[in-house]
């Protein structure tokens, strides 16, 4: 491995990764760090430096060993961030831009038209009793006390600049967990099946990408659970009409799945530099949609 190339990558990284937390907990004026997130939820009344510094302490950490990791990873499976290590070299023959142009828009596309498919109707066939419900809870006594206690934990309204720089950020965050959990769990594979040293096989990436999707299907669903709850807790465990399981369970996986899978096929196929741009091309068609399609619905 080249010492000097990984270096310069690491710092390259890390600077994007830092600033685009940094960026994030800026515009939402809330913890977006676990812990400090975690403190806040427990003790919102913590003071403000403190929770601050706590926060950007961990975007630090978790950036280092995120992008430290994944690199190392990534170059022992043949993965990694092409277009920039190639300018790194000083190489004058990048990657054939429109062979990485064509895959990265097709993704893009894809993932963002079915990153609304969760909103569509027939997936919520109880939204207009729920609203019904929570215009009653809105209106009722306890109305004024749950609008307080939301407005607390909402931040700030975002902005047209807010929101795009948002979606930066986050197709820069998105792009440095793929480093890491398709590289690393790529390379754990590779030990477990004692593959010879190299660039990994096309079944392992992709039991390594379906792997990356199952994980974060139950981080989603385990979090959305995790959320209900409080939410269920916060206005005194009224009941609104639900969904069926079958429903709910199918919203989350269109939620998770597509993105995670196509971002991480084109990962191993064009490199980190293609899934941002997918990303940002994703995001930019899940606004048009919203705009011309789901809006019509509620």
């Amino acid at each position: 491995m080249d010492k000097k190339l990984f270096w310069r990558e690491f710092w390259i990284m890390w600077g994007l990764g830092v600033a685009a937390g940094a960026a994030e907990a800026y515009i939402a004026k809330l913890p977006v760090t676990p812990l400090a997130h975690y403190l806040f939820l427990k003790s919102h009344e913590l003071h403000g430096s403190s929770l601050a510094g706590l926060e950007g302490a961990e975007i630090v950490l978790e950036l280092a060993i995120t992008v430290g990791v994944g690199l190392l990873a990534a170059h022992a499976v043949g993965l990694g961030a092409p277009i920039l290590e190639a300018a790194l070299r000083g190489e004058r023959d990048y990657p054939n831009l429109s062979s990485l142009l064509v895959p990265t828009l097709l993704v893009g596309l894809i993932v963002g038209a079915f990153s609304v498919t969760p909103d569509l109707p027939v997936f919520h066939p109880n939204r207009q009793a729920a609203h019904r419900d929570a215009e009653k809870i809105l209106n009722s006594p306890a109305g004024a006390q749950l609008s307080e206690k939301l407005n607390r934990f909402a931040g700030p309204p975002l902005t047209a600049g807010s929101s795009a720089l948002l979606d930066v950020t986050g197709a820069i965050s998105g792009a440095l967990d793929r480093l890491l959990w398709i590289s690393g769990i790529a390379w754990l594979l590779m030990r477990i099946r004692r593959d010879a040293p190299g660039p990994a096989s096309r079944g392992v990436l992709w039991a390594t990408i379906l792997i990356v999707a199952a994980i974060g299907a139950v981080f989603y669903f385990t979090s959305h659970a995790a959320g209900n709850a409080a939410m269920l807790s916060a206005i005194g465990n009224l009941l609104i009409p639900s969904d069926p399981r079958w429903i709910v369970a199918a919203r989350g996986l269109l939620a998770v799945l597509p993105g995670s899978i196509g971002l991480g096929w084109l990962y191993t196929r064009r490199g980190l530099e293609s899934t941002i741009v997918a990303s940002l091309v994703a995001r930019t068609v899940q606004h048009v949609l919203v705009v011309l399609v789901v809006a019509r619905f509620h």
